[in-house]
């Protein structure tokens, strides 16, 4: 590893029940915190290699949040505290199916609020509330994705999620995913 970086990460090959999606290209080292708040960039912990000492020292995966956002959580406070170096070459492929825990969008929004005190740590003040609805259009918008990706009404999560940040600039998908829900009123 690249002399001081305590973890290092590759960008990776989604397969969804078998079909390739796209790459994924996670952000470069400079760009990885704060951006990891609101998405998890870094995809699934098999996309990241960590120094043994700085996993100890970091606490490991919260096991509480079980298969769900635990990677994310932790990958969180890695970024936030760690040197890291990005791999160059896309080394993973990903397969996710039905039955994988991001599909069962419902214990996810819970596990995802849990960890917003991880993904807000380090902002005060007014900062921090700005940087929490943001947190929270993000983990809203994702819902409405599961939703609809799960055959399932989105309204009410797309809705929250605009209710929490109205700016267009901000995860646009969000206003389509609303446009599509109440256009199929």
């Amino acid at each position: 590893m690249e002399s001081g970086a305590e973890f290092c990460y590759t960008g990776y090959e989604p397969f969804a029940n078998g079909r390739f999606e796209e790459t994924i290209d996670p952000p470069d080292p400079s760009q990885l915190f704060p951006e990891i708040r609101f998405q998890n960039v870094l995809g699934p912990s098999s996309m990241f290699l960590v120094h043994r000492s700085t996993f100890n020292s970091l606490g490991g995966f919260d096991e509480r949040l079980g298969a769900s956002c635990e990677d994310w959580e932790f990958a969180v406070r890695l970024a936030r505290t760690s040197r890291s170096v990005k791999v160059k070459q896309t080394l993973m492929r990903y397969n996710y199916h039905s039955s994988n825990a991001s599909f069962k969008y419902r214990n996810l929004l819970q596990k995802e609020l849990l960890i917003e005190n991880t993904l807000l740590a380090g902002t005060v003040g007014l900062h921090r509330m700005i940087t929490q609805r943001k947190v929270r259009a993000a983990i809203y918008a994702r819902s409405a994705w599961g939703a609809r990706t799960n055959g399932d009404r989105a309204t009410s999560y797309a809705l929250q999620s605009i209710f929490q940040w109205p700016l267009p600039s901000f995860l646009p998908k969000r206003f389509k995913t609303l446009l599509v829900e109440l256009s199929d009123l």
